[in-house]
């Protein structure tokens, strides 16, 4: 299966001593609009949060994908697979997985929605 972009730093631009984003990567507002997890809006939103995890390391799309994790805008499960570039595979036709469930058998269960 094709492995999504790399992750990459965002644009940002200095204010003194600290480092602001200047916009949420535009393939991961594009991915989260994709499945219905968020809009750019909602993603927008996590700016500050963004600042506050990042401080004055670089802004790396996986910081804005941590921000919508501890906001609970998306899981951790759902966090995971887009920071390792399987996004779309969250996607399995009309349904999106939110987690792993335990299973004992050959196959994988998943809680969607």
């Amino acid at each position: 299966m094709p492995q999504g972009p790399a992750l990459a730093p965002a644009r940002s631009r200095a204010i003194g001593d600290v480092v602001l984003p200047e916009q949420p990567p535009q393939p991961l507002v594009d991915l989260l609009a994709r499945l219905g997890l968020s809009n750019a809006t909602g993603v927008e939103r996590m700016r500050g949060r963004v600042r506050r995890l990042a401080r004055d390391l670089p802004v790396f799309d996986s910081v804005w994908v941590d921000a919508l994790a501890q906001a609970r805008v998306i899981t951790p499960y759902q966090a995971a697979e887009i920071n390792a570039g399987r996004g779309e595979r969250l996607a399995l036709g009309p349904y999106v997985l939110l987690r792993p469930l335990t299973s004992e058998g050959y196959g994988r269960l998943f809680s969607a929605k």
